[in-house]
């Protein structure tokens, strides 16, 4: 396994702050000994998300969660060929208020 990631905060305004966060995961070929079947695939992720927050609580983003768009086996396949795989790329915005 392999992951980077990377995070820059900056001020926005008087009282905002930017923030841009980015990071890949590549995973090998996995053989588990308790499964009969192929092996899983090299699977490579990467996310992102960039946004704003507020010191009054409240805080949004852009995200994007397996841009890559990866969908080969995270393990070991059954001898079906069935294998655990990620959520395809998503796209999103989160809003969030503390209080």
């Amino acid at each position: 396994s392999f992951s980077a990631s990377a995070a820059y905060h900056w001020p926005v305004g008087d009282s905002l702050k930017g923030i841009a966060r980015a990071g890949v995961v590549h995973d090998a070929r996995r053989e588990t000994a308790l499964t009969a079947g192929t092996p899983g695939d090299a699977v490579t992720s990467a996310n992102a998300r960039i946004g704003l927050e507020s010191p009054n609580g409240w805080s949004g983003y852009l995200y994007g969660e397996n841009l890559t768009d990866d969908d080969g086996a995270l393990n070991a396949r059954t001898t079906y060929g069935l294998g655990n795989r990620q959520r395809p790329r998503t796209l999103g915005i989160v809003l969030r208020y503390d209080y």
